[in-house]
């Protein structure tokens, strides 16, 4: 009788916790789809998108459909939350995409705010000097990346 009712509690504990797993798993699948459907909504919102030939249109929303099905296929959080993080590179690289096929004798890219990178000397910041020097540094870089004819996306 008493191995009978722990194997009973362990088997509950074990469904509870299977249950919460899933209900995790699917709660990530639901926001980075979210996050999908809102960056395929901007680049089908952008000027001139409707006037492109229909192949075009889905050669600029195609990698963000082929990420979604990955999404829902996946079944582990950490791969799921790391193809939301390929989200803004994706729309940087379709939105140049876009402007090639619009205008393409303009060379414009598009890179996302996460690839601004600069180089800083303190590992963290304590006082507001420090804030400046810092949002000095970055104000130079993303500078230097609009000089070089690419376009932040935030």
């Amino acid at each position: 009788p008493y191995q009978g009712n722990l194997i009973r509690d362990a088997k509950e504990r074990l469904d509870a916790l299977s249950r919460k797993v899933t209900d995790k798993i699917q709660e990530e699948k639901e926001k980075t789809l979210s996050a999908i459907t809102v960056s395929r909504k901007l680049l089908e919102d952008q000027d001139g998108f409707t006037s492109l030939e229909p192949n075009h249109q889905q050669k600029i929303v195609m990698p963000l459909d082929d990420l979604a099905a990955k999404v829902k296929g996946q079944r582990y959080i950490s791969t799921i939350r790391q193809y939301e993080t390929q989200i803004p590179g994706i729309v940087a690289e379709q939105k140049t995409v876009y402007q090639r096929l619009v205008n393409p004798e303009e060379k414009i890219e598009y890179i996302p705010v996460n690839r601004v990178r600069i180089m800083f000397d303190k590992k963290e910041l304590k006082t507001v000097e420090e804030v400046d020097a810092y949002l000095q540094k970055l104000k130079e870089e993303m500078v230097r990346h609009i000089d070089q004819n690419r376009r932040i996306t935030l």
